[in-house]
């Protein structure tokens, strides 16, 4: 399978999810929603809603019946490193090994110095990488331990914008940076990520406001309620209907 996927459509059929730890009591029971090629979808409700265990299903952490597809196929279909190679996860707390920023922005060496610099310029980081004595060199304590966690956010994220992935995933990213990171992140979504499918998850749905695009209209948010334990999906609403 090449080039896979192509476009980022996303497309969950009656989804209901089980941890095995409690496999009589679904995460999420009947989820079925369509995102489009390039939406920003904010996932928002409250804690055991079944937000993270909506990206788990897509990343086939946890065990599903339904059927969900991507760019039309199967992820049952298809192998699971090629599953998880196909999207870029953003956790709460980046965790970075030990090894330079050239091998952590670009671990097989297929880029030149140029687009490195171009990709840290993009996420803001430019000036702090030029500053040190190593440059791309400098390496990176195990952890990322010197560096703070905004910086280790940003880092990240400009290995995705190399990556040029489809589909990016956000599980309370934003949720333990200061301003300054969260803003930058939000320009750079606003910027470079126009033909990227996005999902975030949120606690608040009037946070959605910090991932919107130039057109608004493409910023959708699944609102999931806990009842029972169990989820069940409200519909995928134009954030500006959800102030």
């Amino acid at each position: 399978m090449t080039e896979w996927p192509s476009a980022g459509c996303i497309e969950f059929k009656s989804v209901s999810a089980y941890y095995k730890s409690q496999p009589s009591m679904p995460a999420l029971r009947d989820l079925s929603v369509s995102i489009k090629a390039g939406e920003k979808v904010c996932i928002v409700g409250r804690t055991g809603s079944g937000k993270s265990t909506m990206l788990g299903v897509l990343l086939r952490f946890v065990d599903m019946n339904g059927c969900v597809t991507i760019d039309g196929i199967d992820i049952e279909s298809v192998g699971l490193r090629t599953l998880r190679k196909s999207m870029e996860v953003i956790p709460q707390d980046v965790y970075l090994f030990s090894k330079s920023i050239r091998s952590t922005l670009d671990a097989s060496g297929c880029f030149c110095d140029d687009e490195l610099w171009a990709a840290l310029d993009a996420v803001g980081m430019k000036p702090y990488v030029s500053n040190m004595s190593q440059k791309l060199d400098t390496l990176i304590e195990n952890g990322g331990s010197n560096m703070s966690l905004g910086q280790r956010q940003l880092l990240f994220f400009a290995r995705i914008l190399l990556s040029k992935t489809k589909i990016i995933l956000m599980d309370e990213a934003t949720s333990s940076v200061d301003p300054e990171t969260e803003s930058c992140l939000r320009r750079v979504i606003q910027e470079t990520c126009s033909k990227t499918t996005l999902l975030a998850v949120l606690h608040r749905l009037q946070n959605c406001k910090s991932l919107s695009c130039a057109h608004e209209q493409e910023l959708k948010a699944v609102a999931l309620t806990s009842t029972d334990f169990c989820t069940g999906i409200q519909t995928l609403v134009p954030t500006m209907d959800n102030k």
